[in-house]
């Protein structure tokens, strides 16, 4: 039989997990995310999960948040931006490969005979006139009227001259100048608290420590243009600064005495040989210097170990212009030193002529199984991605209906066999599964009375053939077939004395006349009928059958007015009628008159029912009119009708046994079950009568100790999964059991339900260990309320009888247990002022009835606050609440708002809903 199965639309029950800024799409399979217009995609797997993080796209042009030159414009890209120099001017930026347009000038070219450093940038004015400024980091030292002819690095700190830092400070080189900072065991007296490090002063009265010959220029012999360098505890030496050269008397014990300025090397292009494109640096070896080739250009030197930059030659990227590659479209250009290289991207196949030249030629492969769209495999076959296509392929446990188009129609396949609800076959027939049915053959001795073409849908054994198949008086009775089974019928003279009624003719007495009395046979009626439920027959003049096991109705196709009445086959006639009034009530359709399981559809088809019987009794078609009601709904397989019939008796009262107000009745297959409603435990002598209530005292207690082991919080209690967390609260039901059983509650106590297990510091920031119980005494309901005050107070004495040990078991108790008293007054908190306490916090309460369009009511998994569906309501409590104050007068001050959640309703007119406490904490100004 095949059977068709429903998908969930994740989209629109919010189980997906695209980004708040995306578009979640449904599809047959699952879902995709796709990032709305505006945001650029950012997931870390783009190719497999789209969607799942989007960033909001930012124009650095248009918003000025860019670094271009004044002279270059800006282009914004899908990342970041680039900068692309003007008409008329040339890009002189440092980094031309990265960092393109930062630095425009006009299209004139310095001399090559300038004297501007190597640190310096020439820009031309016109002519032969130009002009040199330091980069950044460079101290320009070159005469007044001849500016960056001399740019040394940045180093005010070596040079007192420099900075105005204190001799007793430490002065620090930074990209932008320098900063003082007072060394240690001095303070900085500095007037001006933004310059910090110009005066720095010992603390009084200590004794200034001795300085060092190199901390003050009167104490060295150092020349202006050198540094000083301590060797020792009150040594130092002296070493010229670059670009001078020492002439000191005696420059190898006491260098850096006469420093005397030079023109560098690296100035100087008749003294170095470096490429007017390449770097020079000067170094203390070899030449004395050194060259290398500047960013966009491939140094070509015949020597490139120990003679780099004496050739540069200007680096072209073939990949930012597709006239200088060849690359496929959908490839990836990647730019050498000597040229360039293509790469075919993920996804694509390289069919490139020549192995030696990939990325020429790159064919786009598509996984059609990877967007639902692209095939057509049925959502319950697994579709396999090919070279070239794809496949479909049924899954275990479908069929596949079209083998032409295989995976295309998947349908499940059930095996009627396994329930006798799906299959009409005998019950002494053997059921045999076949691809497309199933299909019956009665068993052994049974012989086959079944309609043509429907074979093993009645099987009979005759058991009055045999006298050993049936329980009979052999001699005095008549054994009667029936087509479920046999019947006994005591012969002519004899009455029947069987010992139990359903089974007559088992035990047949000959009448005998007595001299004196007159003895009269027991009349025990003939039972006619089918053995249906506990007690109960099916009437054969009736013409009942038994369906389920616990109903007598008429067969499909037959129907009739009232139980009492014989099931006669019926024309069933398909009529509608709009009905507009109920009384002088409007009626208005909604979605409880669409569900038959709905106390409105039962009480208005009933009332219609009764209405219409009334309006055709008086017409001529009343002596034929047998009802309006067919209680049994037909759920046979297509083309068998009658096989499967169902009854709901959940939907009338009438039909149930189950305890109409606290318990649940659930419609099955084969009859109905009933489940108590929480709060509720079954007490009922048969599983199918449940409902007795029972009163809920919520308490917690610290247990210390289980014997002489201290017990100590970890996550294994708090997992109600746990080893350790079912064996504890094994304990403690057992324990608190005992110690009320002590008390006058005993005969009222009915067990005790352990919440949670937390750790004791949730409450009391002192209770380093220790388990924290929170748990529900359930007793039985009386006349007057539970007085949690008495009952706590009678379980303390119950522990403290047996010093400490819960009901004298393993479970000891804190001393202090009487701080959880359910009933003891909360000390105030805050500062004392007068004759009250002020608190910063506001504690507010509030009734909370409903989340979204779901009534909320108190459960056992609200009332532990480690549970994840606790810790997410408190969140979005916090957060709305959080998001009303700024729109009042208190938007200015409030802080935080805390949410404590309380799920017990103080008030005695409340029997639901939740209550929830939260202190709103603002700033004083």
């Amino acid at each position: 039989m095949l059977k068709s199965v429903s998908v969930e639309n994740e989209c629109l029950t919010g189980k997906h997990d695209c980004d708040p800024n995306a578009i979640c799409r449904d599809n047959e399979q699952s879902f995709t995310c796709e990032c709305a217009q505006g945001y650029t995609d950012r997931s870390p797997n783009r190719l497999n999960r789209p969607g799942r993080v989007c960033i909001q796209l930012i124009d650095e042009c248009a918003t000025g948040r860019h670094t271009c030159s004044a002279q270059a414009e800006c282009r914004d890209l899908e990342e970041g931006y680039t900068c692309e120099c003007k008409d008329g001017f040339i890009d002189r930026s440092p980094n031309l490969l990265t960092q393109p347009g930062r630095v425009c000038g006009t299209p004139e070219v310095c001399p090559s005979n300038h004297e501007c450093s190597s640190a310096a940038v020439c820009e031309p004015l016109g002519g032969n006139k130009y002009e040199c400024t330091c980069i950044q980091g460079y101290l320009d030292q070159s005469p007044h009227d001849k500016k960056g002819r001399i740019c040394v690095r940045n180093s005010a700190c070596r040079d007192p001259r420099l900075n105005n830092c204190s001799r007793n400070a430490i002065c620090y080189d930074e990209p932008k100048g320098y900063r003082c900072e007072c060394a240690h065991g001095y303070v900085d007296r500095s007037p001006d608290g933004t310059q910090r490090g110009h005066v720095c002063e010992p603390p009084a009265p200590a004794t200034p420590p001795p300085r060092h010959p190199c901390q003050d220029p009167l104490l060295n012999d150092c020349h202006p243009a050198g540094t000083c360098r301590a060797t020792g505890a009150k040594t130092y030496t002296c070493e010229c600064l670059q670009g001078y050269v020492d002439r000191s008397p005696d420059s190898k014990n006491k260098p850096g005495r006469i420093c005397i300025l030079t023109e560098p090397i690296c100035l100087d292009a008749s003294q170095n040989d470096c490429h007017p494109a390449a770097i020079c640096s000067e170094t203390k070896t070899g030449d004395k210097y050194t060259c290398r080739c500047r960013d966009g250009y491939i140094d070509q030197s015949p020597d490139l170990v120990n003679r780099p930059g004496r050739i540069c030659v200007e680096q072209v990227n073939e990949c930012l212009d597709r006239s200088l590659n060849d690359c496929d479209p959908l490839a990836v250009c990647q730019d050498l030193p000597d040229g360039y290289t293509c790469r075919c991207p993920v996804n694509t196949e390289d069919q490139s002529p020549n192995r030696n030249r990939p990325g020429r030629k790159c064919f786009q492969q598509v996984n059609e199984c990877r967007n639902p769209s692209l095939n057509n495999c049925s959502r319950f076959a697994d579709c396999i991605d090919k070279a070239e296509g794809y496949e479909c392929r049924c899954r275990e446990g479908y069929h596949d209906g079209n083998p032409r188009h295989p995976g295309t129609t998947c349908n499940y396949i059930i095996n009627e066999c396994e329930s006798s609800n799906l299959n009409d076959c005998d019950r002494y027939a053997e059921c045999i599964d076949l691809e497309g049915g199933y299909e019956c053959r009665c068993k052994e001795p049974y012989r086959d009375e079944s309609l043509p073409g429907q074979p093993g849908r009645i099987c009979r054994l005759n058991e009055c053939l045999d006298p050993k198949d049936n329980t009979c008086d052999k001699e005095h009775a008549d054994c009667e077939d029936l087509d479920d089974g046999y019947t006994c019928h005591c012969k002519a003279g004899y009455y029947d004395n069987s010992p139990h009624p359903q089974e007559p003719g088992r035990v047949c007495v000959e009448f005998q006349k007595e001299k004196v009395t007159v003895v009269v046979p027991q009349d025990v009626p003939r039972i006619d009928g089918i053995p249906c439920g506990r007690n109960h027959y099916c009437t054969l003049a009736l013409n009942e059958v038994c369906v389920g096991g616990v109903h007598c109705t008429c067969r499909p196709g037959e129907a009739r007015a009232t139980a009492q009445d014989r099931c006669e086959i019926v024309d069933r006639i398909p009529l509608a009628i709009r009905v507009l009034n109920k009384d002088a009530e409007t009626l208005l359709y909604s979605s409880e008159y669409g569900s038959s399981e709905s106390a409105p559809y039962v009480e208005i088809t009933h009332l219609f029912i009764n209405d219409i019987g009334r309006a055709l009794g008086s017409t001529t078609y009343g002596p034929r009119y047998v009802t309006t009601d067919e209680p049994y709904r037909d759920e046979s397989p297509p083309g068998q009708p009658g096989r499967i019939c169902r009854l709901n008796e959940c939907l009338d009262p009438k039909d149930n046994t189950c305890d109409k107000e606290h318990a649940d009745c659930e419609d099955l297959d084969d009859g109905y079950t009933c489940h108590c409603k929480a709060g509720y435990y079954d007490n009922s002598p048969h599983p199918q009568e449940p409902g007795r209530i029972v009163d809920r005292i919520p308490l917690a207690i610290r247990v210390l100790n289980k014997d002489a082991e201290t017990l100590l919080y970890s996550s294994e209690y708090g997992s109600s999964e746990s080893a350790p967390y079912v064996e504890i609260t094994h304990l403690f039901i057992n324990d608190i059991g005992r110690a009320l059983g002590s008390t006058t509650y005993g005969p009222r106590y009915v067990t005790t339900d352990v919440n949670y297990i937390t750790h004791p510091k949730t409450i009391n920031s002192s209770w380093p260990d220790g388990l924290l119980f929170n748990f529900s005494v359930a007793t039985m309901p009386s006349g007057a309320p539970i007085d949690v005050c008495d009952l706590w107070d009678q379980l303390a004495k119950s522990i403290q009888r047996t010093n400490g040990a819960i009901g004298g078991g393993s479970l000891r108790v804190a001393s202090d247990y009487d701080e959880l008293n359910p009933c003891r007054p909360k000390q105030p908190r805050g500062e004392a002022c007068g004759l009250t306490v002020c608190n910063k916090a506001w504690n507010i309460v509030l009734w909370v009835v409903r989340s979204g369009e779901e009534n909320l009511a108190y459960t056992d998994i609200l009332a532990n606050p480690h549970h994840s569906v606790t810790k997410e309501l408190v969140r979005r409590f916090e957060s709305g609440v959080g998001q009303c104050y700024p729109h009042t007068a208190l938007s200015s001050s409030f802080v935080t708002a805390e949410v404590s959640v309380k799920f017990k309703i103080p008030l005695t007119t409340l029997t639901g809903d939740i209550c929830a406490n939260f202190p709103s904490s603002f700033g004083i100004s």
